[in-house]
């Protein structure tokens, strides 16, 4: 035993003594040195890190306990942040019951009126084009120049030396009439000589009433006929100008005596003629025109009937719809009953135009071949984007609705009484099945599923229910709704740790 003992004793201090040697020339290498103290830091970082995990693993558990004894959120339920409802542009509302009116919209474009809305200028006379005062798009009214004529036309020419020609023998003639008359009053002179020479003035009178037709039918207007009378000289100008109106629309013929209303004012006039107090009415009017196109340019020559440009006035236009073979018997009960329909501009803003009370004017009678559409046309009314008032300044009309514009005709078909109306955007189809949120609570949306009976691009007609009586709900924002609770449960995508919360 004694012996036994010894030699343990003598084991562990060779085994100390070896440790001590081999710690020793491990700190006297600085190589091993570096390597032992990474090794050693390492471990200990390891053991703390596992060590802090097993606590906070313990704590979530003890957590995660308490958690499902207070209650867990309901799946059907998204709560909102006010931050939240700003994002979705959350708009609420209450439930309703009311009739709606199903339709068919057909796609529909805005055109001009025939024989209306285009207004194209002809010269008058056989000329040269001398000046031109509008430019294409300007605003311009009846009296406003826009051309100007060099008149180079033979028949014209020949017309106007001979009225003037006879101007001067009447003018001769009437001087002998006054100095016989004075004479014939002594005696000196025969009555008969006289009496042939008023005959021979009546006779030029009546040759000078003919050539002031023939000149107004050569296109001059009767003042400037009288224009030519008064100077004692060729026309060799005339001026065109945006005619005046008449109460039926029909345009205003310059050989027609002009009279007007005291408020419309004449811009300019052909040689600067004016109009006396005595040849004014009341039966013409102003309009207001825009320049679609010039056609001529300086210095062309032009006859008599050729075009010059082309004004336009869009004040009223046609709203031309395209219908198809199969709404035909439809849309003639529609005209017959003459019901109202409802005419869709989808323009920039969220919410598109609708006009609603409007009339069909009338039916085509007849079917595109190449597209197989039938036509109906709706009388729009048009108006100015600015006041009347600011055309002076501006020189530009910009009118609202424009030829060309898309736009869409609802034809009622049907109607669903009784019902509750929301916006499209209120209802979420997902699947088979139709969700809508009804409010409770401060900032707290429920979802509820309901049925569709109806729905068009704008409005879904629901069955009524009658837990949804009287409740409030949201208008717009409902798809990002469910989509937060979809997410929120793990089926669009991955749940989070704000389980039916939106922030």
């Amino acid at each position: 035993m004694p012996n036994t003992s010894t030699k343990s004793r003598l084991s562990i201090i060779v085994l100390v003594a070896l440790v001590v040697v081999l710690v020793a020339v491990v700190l006297a290498v600085p190589a091993w040195r570096s390597q032992v103290f990474s090794q050693l830091e390492r471990f200990s970082t390891q053991s703390t890190k596992t060590a802090a995990a097993s606590k906070e693993d313990a704590q979530d558990e003890h957590a995660g306990h308490d958690h499902a004894q207070e209650g867990e959120q309901d799946p059907n339920v998204v709560t909102l942040s006010r931050e939240a409802r700003a994002n979705i542009g959350l708009q609420v509302g209450g439930i309703e019951r009311k009739d709606y009116t199903r339709s068919v919209s057909l796609p529909g474009i805005v055109t001009e009126i025939p024989g209306q809305s285009r207004l194209e200028i002809s010269a008058p006379l056989t000329g040269i084009v001398t000046g031109i005062e509008i430019i294409a798009g300007q605003t311009v009214r009846s009296g406003d120049l826009l051309f100007r004529l060099r008149l180079t036309h033979e028949d014209l020419v020949s017309a106007q030396t001979e009225f003037l020609r006879t101007l001067g023998q009447l003018d001769v003639e009437l001087k002998e009439v006054k100095r016989l008359t004075d004479i014939s009053r002594s005696g000196a002179v025969a009555g008969k000589v006289l009496l042939e020479k008023e005959y021979e003035v009546e006779k030029l009178e009546a040759m000078l009433h003919a050539f002031r037709e023939t000149l107004l039918l050569h296109g001059l207007s009767k003042e400037q006929v009288q224009l030519i009378e008064k100077r004692r000289s060729l026309l060799r100008e005339v001026t065109i100008s945006v005619p005046y109106l008449h109460e039926d629309d029909s345009i205003h013929d310059n050989i027609e005596s002009f009279q007007r209303d005291e408020s419309i004012q004449r811009i300019s006039w052909s040689q600067g003629s004016k109009l006396t107090s005595e040849e004014e009415d009341g039966h013409l009017r102003q309009a207001w025109f825009s320049v679609k196109e010039v056609v001529v340019h300086k210095g062309e020559a032009v006859q008599a009937g050729a075009p010059l440009g082309v004004l336009t006035n869009y004040q009223h236009l046609y709203l031309e719809g395209h219908a198809y073979e199969q709404d035909i018997p439809e849309l003639s009960r529609i005209v017959e009953e003459n019901r109202d329909i409802t005419l869709v501009f989808q323009n920039s803003t969220r919410d598109p135009e609708r006009l609603t009370g409007m009339k069909v004017k009338y039916l085509s009678n007849e079917v595109n071949s190449e597209t197989r559409t039938y036509h109906l046309y709706v009388e729009l009314e048009n108006h100015l984007m600015h006041p009347e008032d600011s055309i002076e300044e501006d020189k530009f009309l910009n009118w609202k609705y424009k030829p060309g514009q898309r736009a869409y005709v609802e034809l009622p078909v049907g109607t669903w009484e009784d019902k509750i109306v929301l916006p499209r955007e209120a209802v979420v189809d997902e699947s088979a099945s139709a969700f809508i949120f009804v409010k409770e609570g401060a900032s707290d949306y429920r979802r509820v599923e309901v049925q569709v009976l109806y729905r068009d691009g704008q409005n879904a007609v629901i069955a009524p229910q009658p837990e949804l009586e009287g409740q409030v709900v949201a208008l717009r924002g409902a798809r990002q709704m469910y989509m937060a609770l979809e997410q929120a449960s793990g089926k669009g995508g991955g749940g989070n740790d704000h389980h039916g919360h939106a922030h």
